[in-house]
């Protein structure tokens, strides 16, 4: 089975190419548990390298898939033998920590190292170009086409995106999926969809999906409906949803503007402006964390959707069916409920705007009010859990209790909603023939 992951486009009608091609694809189980499949395609298209792992660190584990390679080529088989089993059993490091996986040289017989990486941090935004999935998009898709995307996205389509290229495909899919931050996309996730799949295509349920383009004629021929199409080679959408029509003007047009800024310097730039949005449509959702003494913290819907603009009025009725809104809100009360508190760049970006998407500006005195009335029915202590925002409300309070972002699974440069709960760096090193 794995092989076919490997090599997923049509192997009679794809021409071989001597470039070699680094890309993904990811495999979910049961438990919504998701591992990627880290490829390195080398020329010709017969042999694929191929490390599978929990972790979704792109360039980390790129740089190990060219590092095999070295050593194949070189034929240094013992050496990397090595490297393999070092990166095994190496457990997983400290976030920006570096990693040194040293073995012996049999021709030398001195110490090297075997390859050398630091840890990323999956709790700050991705930035061009250190983030290859975010620079690869920003590079084939313009503008107009990202926000289309990216409103169809928020309104759950069914979403192929297509190119003859794998490397610019998955990395089109991984960003675009990580647009949606803090959210994520709850359904059908497959950045490469080998030829065997073909048929989920036809599924009736949201997905998101990457086709290579020497499958598309196939695709094309089944029975496709209300299908966004995005052709990264010609930087074309076809959609039959007005869905970027349907988001509140405003934010569009200031997310427009921002991605104009941004989408030509390095940065985190782009995916700071797509944050902005987020906190624009979704901010507001901290006016509707409802707090009563002995009770646990919940979400009113009314409160919600009690927003001034109309635009937003009607974007949001829509947005609180969603399954990306639902798990968001479902995660955050388990975590208030559970005296965790939480902080990340969302919450950061909604504080230190000074304003919520809703009907009043949550300031830190008024967020500290509901989370101490809350957090009296605890029988903890009651300032364990208070919000990340309220800390300097209460500059003589103990140290806050606040979960440690080690590996996210909804992290700012991770679009989907695998989780990280491997022990060890990879668990599989393979090597696909075809």
């Amino acid at each position: 089975m794995l092989p076919k992951f490997c090599f997923p486009f049509d192997v009679e009608r794809y021409m071989a190419s001597s470039i070699v091609q680094n890309f993904t694809f990811a495999l979910t189980d049961l438990e919504g548990n998701q591992r990627f499949g880290f490829c390195r395609l080398a020329g010709g298209f017969q042999t694929c390298l191929c490390i599978l792992s929990y972790l979704p660190w792109f360039e980390v584990f790129y740089k190990i898939l060219n590092n095999i390679a070295d050593h194949l080529a070189k034929k240094q088989l013992t050496e990397l033998t090595e490297l393999l089993s070092n990166l095994y059993r190496h457990p997983v490091p400290q976030l920006n920590s570096p990693v040194n996986l040293e073995f012996v040289s049999m021709s030398s017989h001195s110490g090297t190292w075997g390859s050398y990486f630091i840890a990323p941090d999956l709790g700050s935004l991705p930035t061009i170009p250190e983030n290859r999935n975010l620079t690869e998009f920003v590079v084939a898709v313009d503008v107009p086409n990202m926000l289309q995307l990216f409103g169809s996205m928020l309104y759950e389509r069914r979403i192929l995106l297509t190119s003859s290229k794998l490397s610019t495909l998955t990395a089109c899919v991984q960003a675009s999926s990580a647009m949606l931050y803090p959210m994520y996309w709850q359904h059908i996730y497959i950045p490469t969809l080998p030829p065997h799949l073909l048929d989920y295509c036809c599924a009736p349920m949201p997905y998101l999906i990457g086709v290579h383009s020497s499958l598309m004629e196939r695709v094309r021929a089944k029975a496709l409906e209300d299908v966004v199409i995005l052709n990264i080679d010609t930087n074309t959408l076809e959609s039959p949803f007005p869905d970027l029509e349907n988001l509140p003007s405003d934010v569009v047009s200031l997310l427009k503007l921002q991605l104009k800024k941004q989408s030509a310097t390095t940065g985190d730039g782009v995916a700071r402006a797509f944050l902005r949005a987020q906190a624009l449509l979704f901010g507001s959702y901290r006016d509707a964390l409802v707090c009563t003494p002995g009770q646990p913290i919940s979400f009113c819907q009314e409160s919600f959707l009690s927003h001034k603009s109309s635009t937003m009025r009607e974007f949001l009725r829509n947005a609180v069916h969603l399954q990306l809104f639902k798990q968001f809100i479902d995660e955050r009360l388990e975590k208030l409920n559970a005296g965790v508190g939480f902080s990340d760049v969302f919450e950061q970006e909604i504080t230190n705007s000074g304003m919520a998407a809703g009907k009043e500006a949550v300031t830190a005195p008024l967020l500290g009010q509901w989370v101490c009335l809350a957090l009296r029915s605890l029988p903890a202590s009651p300032y364990d859990s208070a919000p990340p925002s309220v800390r300097h409300v209460r500059p003589a309070l103990p140290p806050l209790r606040v979960e440690p972002p080690k590996y996210p699974h909804n992290a700012p440069g991770v679009g989907s909603h695998g989780r990280a709960i491997s022990t060890h760096l990879p668990t599989r090193a393979c090597q696909a023939v075809r």
